[in-house]
């Protein structure tokens, strides 16, 4: 196995290792990929520079204190250097995406004339807005480079249901594809599944097995 292959195991095993980020993005450059290595390196520097200025805000330092001035700067000039890293489409970004938003140590662009959204953190995918059939298409193959840290959230398939009790959350199984139905519900729960409190709730439980289908997948070498 290479090296980068052992590190890319390492970072979807433990998303928070930055030092595994660091060396996987130096054996992109030693391979002739130096613009991907600076994205992991730049995005890395982003992601620090953006909690240092959130300890700021936590300390209450003023707007004029010297160390928040300085990590603002940190954070906008990590911000340039992302956004001019993906102005040039790399392959890697994604065909056709273009960027649109890079704050908070994250750097979204939008995908197939901007239906869909994937969001990069320190360098890899760490959340997909998507429809179903985007995930279904390209998920398995999506889950073998990247860790997806907060998940994958699939539109219009959570919708509020009312009812005397209060208002639930539910998930309709026609608007689910229905490999990725079987790992979500319960045995036996009809067309819908309604025992959600939130949006949250609900969206984070569609995830779990939007991405369970996905590396299943990957693991069964189909969806490639």
């Amino acid at each position: 196995m290479k090296d980068e292959d052992v590190l890319l195991a390492a970072i979807l095993a433990d998303p928070a290792d930055d030092l595994a980020r660091l060396a996987w993005a130096d054996c992109q450059e030693e391979k002739g990929d130096p613009i991907r290595a600076a994205f992991v390196r730049a995005q890395v520097q982003q992601s620090l520079a953006y909690a240092a200025l959130e300890e700021c805000w936590k300390a209450d330092l003023a707007p004029g204190d010297r160390q928040r001035q300085q990590a603002s700067l940190a954070v906008g000039h990590a911000k340039r250097r992302v956004l001019a890293l993906m102005a040039g489409r790399p392959s890697w970004l994604w065909p056709g995406s273009e960027a649109w938003d890079c704050t908070a140590g994250t750097a979204c662009a939008t995908v197939d004339g901007g239906g869909d959204i994937l969001a990069w953190r320190r360098g890899f995918l760490w959340r997909a807005v998507c429809g179903p059939s985007f995930w279904m298409k390209h998920g398995p193959a999506l889950v073998r480079q990247h860790p997806f840290e907060s998940g994958v959230e699939w539109k219009s398939v959570v919708s509020r249901r009312e009812s005397p009790a209060g208002d639930r959350w539910r998930v309709h199984r026609r608007s689910m594809p229905h490999a990725v139905w079987e790992r979500f519900v319960p045995e036996d729960s009809g067309w819908e599944f309604s025992g959600f409190d939130s949006y949250q709730e609900a969206a984070e439980a569609v995830s779990r097995a939007a991405l369970a289908w996905a590396r299943a997948e990957e693991f069964s070498g189909e969806g490639r």
